[in-house]
């Protein structure tokens, strides 16, 4: 059998948007500082007073923090607004989600 050849349209289905991308490292940081303050996610809702589901939305990149919650998270994990819009090493992260529980 013979494979169709992919169109352009097909490739861009397929690749994250710009939004995406930002949305899923925001996402990533939000991970990397709460869990290098040793917080569940649990205790960083109770924190910022909204569900669990919601961190670990905004954790997977599904949902993007408002300003008025990426300022309030920005504050409860001792980092600035800016800090979770660039890139970090991910090894902290990944030794730190090893060793939690």
């Amino acid at each position: 059998m013979n494979a169709a050849p992919l169109s352009a349209l097909d490739l861009t289905q397929h690749q994250p948007d710009e939004n995406q991308l930002i949305r899923e490292l925001v996402g990533r940081n939000i991970m990397q500082a709460r869990l290098e303050a040793g917080l569940t996610q649990e205790q960083l809702s109770e924190r910022l007073k909204v569900s669990r589901n919601q961190v670990c939305m905004w954790e997977r990149g599904r949902r993007q923090p408002s300003a008025k919650f990426l300022t309030r998270i920005a504050d409860k994990l001792g980092h600035t607004r800016g800090w979770f819009l660039d890139e970090h090493s991910s090894d902290a992260t990944t030794a730190a989600a090893a060793s939690a529980p």
